[in-house]
């Protein structure tokens, strides 16, 4: 999908990614939905995740987490 001439890759979680997050979900105490996105990011290999409602700085398996405001 092109959205103003960068590519998007989507990802459409399967019922492993959904085990997979919630795994994360109860070892790194986030919310459900911030560990489907940490999930889905370690799926597409992605090296960071931007986001103003994780901990910057915080790594989870392998993802740096970085706040677009700081």
């Amino acid at each position: 999908m092109t959205y103003f001439g960068a590519i998007w890759t989507l990802h459409e979680p399967k019922r492993e990614d959904l085990l997979a997050a919630i795994q994360i979900h109860a070892t790194a105490r986030v919310s459900l939905r911030d560990a489907l996105i940490l999930q889905s990011a370690r799926r597409l290999g992605c090296e960071v995740v931007w986001s103003e409602d994780l901990n910057a700085g915080q790594r989870f398996e392998g993802l740096l987490v970085r706040n677009p405001f700081a």
